[in-house]
């Protein structure tokens, strides 16, 4: 297990060193539920030290959280709706709008263009769908820090 675990936050500095835009199909679900958890864990331990890291700057007296708009707007919406928006809600909008486009295979939106490129004719839709790919797969790291700092 412990090997495991040092192999996944590996893996995931290598990946954050240089991303590359590719699945990894031989494994199978058990070590991808695996190492998505191990991954959760190092995000909930970077959360609970950013969270103490708020807490003393707000001790210092930097910041406050007691007048902050969130709080009213949470106070003055039913639980339900809160637990639907903030768990549900958001949390999916946001893969969707900073996520999707990452994997080539799921990019709808360069896809609609790719097949704009059809009226061209299906030799020049080949030849443009390949030169984009390749220019995608050059660029991958540019992309993944851009989706990343939005």
């Amino acid at each position: 297990m412990n090997k495991l675990i040092k192999d996944t936050y590996l893996d995931l500095f290598l990946f954050l060193k240089k991303p590359v835009d590719h699945s990894i199909n031989n494994q199978r679900l058990k070590e991808k539920v695996t190492k998505l958890f191990l991954i959760l864990i190092l995000d909930l331990a970077i959360a609970g030290i950013c969270i103490l890291l708020l807490s003393a700057i707000e001790t210092l007296g930097l910041f406050s959280m007691e007048n902050h708009k969130v709080l009213d707007l949470l106070n003055k919406m039913p639980k339900s709706v809160v637990i639907f928006a903030f768990i549900i809600a958001v949390p999916l909008l946001e893969e969707l709008i900073f996520r999707l486009y990452l994997r080539y295979e799921t990019n709808y939106l360069l896809r609609f263009f790719l097949l704009l490129f059809y009226v061209a004719g299906k030799e020049n839709k080949e030849r443009i769908g390949n030169r984009i790919k390749r220019i995608w797969y050059k660029q991958y790291v540019y992309i993944f820090y851009f989706s990343a700092v939005l």
